[in-house]
């Protein structure tokens, strides 16, 4: 008799697990953003690497670590949710010094750049798909191939996909897998578009360099009811060419919240006081010309948000924001430097129009002395200096 009740048992709770695991997905069991009022310490893990060269020659490799921890701070109201993604301490990767502040707002169950501020950088590009992936909302959960859109940091506008989606129920929570199909039966050709009439004019030749995404996985973990995320892994690999010339990137990136923790109420106003002086101070002026009034005004607008970032630095020693200060006032003296480059060449060219040009002597292709001075006289010259390396 007991052999028999630890048998029925037995059965009971494997009809139970079973059940559990075969529980449908709920509303709510999508991704959320992080609430308003909290910040997600995220640890950052992987690799960038790839290979470049001629197409039918060895290419040449390349690898570097990808680390370091994210602050994710969500501020304002839970109506109009606004979000800081700080990079608190890049860690092996150097190319994300400078660019540790990026503005986000909510869109649906995913974070997006905010327009008010800047446009995408390297931070955004390259984390914002693991912190934050797009096609996981409620309506995306579900175990069938489906037509992912997603992003990358070679191309941050989204890009759709064919994936094989598969959820599973862990004791850490939902685990979203998606992987891509590769269509074996496509030929060269298939993706370019059709014309609907035989006589249609030519499209125009693409511009930039051709993109195709080679290989594609990634995996989330999120929590439970909250729909808050708790890990995420991303691999993927893109082929670009230009011409004869090609570059394969590959990119493995995993991001887990190590901590979620509540802002103070004074934190919590801080940073929302903060990110609005921030986003006002850290505007870059839109300097398309080489007008000298223009380029000096420019540089003198700059000049002023230097100092009063300093001023502010000064203010907001304590702030959640220190790191996002410190990236802003590097942006800003970046750009400054820059745009006084600019001025010093046209005050430099400024001082050369209608005087006769330098003289000088150097090789040309075909290994041969050349003289400025011995065939321009009394002629139009264009002078290219150019390199390959």
């Amino acid at each position: 008799m007991k052999l028999l009740h630890s048998w029925v048992r037995g059965v009971v709770a494997v009809a139970s697990l079973g059940a559990v695991l075969a529980t449908p997905v709920r509303a709510g069991d999508g991704l959320r953003p992080p609430p308003v009022g909290t910040n997600s310490v995220i640890k950052i893990d992987g690799t960038y690497g790839g290979s470049y060269g001629a197409k039918g020659q060895e290419p040449q490799k390349f690898s570097m670590p990808l680390g370091g921890t994210l602050e994710l701070i969500g501020y304002g109201d839970e109506k109009s949710p606004r979000y800081v993604l700080l990079v608190a301490d890049a860690g092996e990767t150097p190319f994300l010094q400078g660019q540790a502040l990026t503005f986000l707002k909510a869109r649906g169950s995913e974070l997006v750049e905010d327009a008010v501020f800047g446009s995408y950088n390297m931070t955004t590009m390259l984390l914002l798909p693991v912190v934050s992936p797009r096609g996981l909302a409620d309506a995306d959960l579900k175990a069938e191939p489906r037509d992912v859109a997603i992003t990358t940091m070679f191309n941050p506008l989204a890009t759709k996909i064919r994936c094989d989606v598969s959820l599973s129920e862990k004791a850490d929570g939902l685990h979203v897998v998606r992987k891509l199909v590769r269509d074996e039966k496509k030929k060269p050709g298939d993706d370019k578009p059709k014309d609907d009439k035989p006589d249609a004019p030519a499209r125009p030749a693409q511009v930039g360099p051709k993109q195709e995404i080679r290989a594609y996985s990634d995996e989330f973990v999120l929590e439970k009811g909250t729909g808050l995320l708790i890990s995420g892994r991303t691999n993927y690999e893109i082929e670009m060419s230009f011409g004869e010339q090609s570059q394969v990137l590959t990119i493995e990136l995993s991001a887990k919240v190590a901590e979620r923790r509540k802002l103070s109420d004074d934190d919590a106003a801080m940073v929302a006081d903060d990110a609005k002086q921030l986003q006002k101070l850290g505007t870059l002026p839109q300097v398309l010309t080489e007008e000298l009034d223009k380029l000096k005004d420019a540089l003198a607008k700059l000049n002023k948000s230097q100092v009063e970032l300093d001023a502010f630095a000064t203010e907001r020693a304590n702030s959640p924001l220190k790191a996002g200060i410190a990236a802003v006032q590097a942006q800003i003296a970046q750009a400054a430097a820059g745009i006084e480059g600019q001025v010093k060449e046209q005050e430099f060219l400024a001082q050369l129009r209608g005087k006769p040009a330098p003289d000088f002597t150097l090789k040309n292709l075909n290994d041969e002395d050349v003289t400025l001075s011995s065939f321009i006289e009394g002629k139009v010259a264009l002078i290219s200096f150019w390199g390959f390396g």
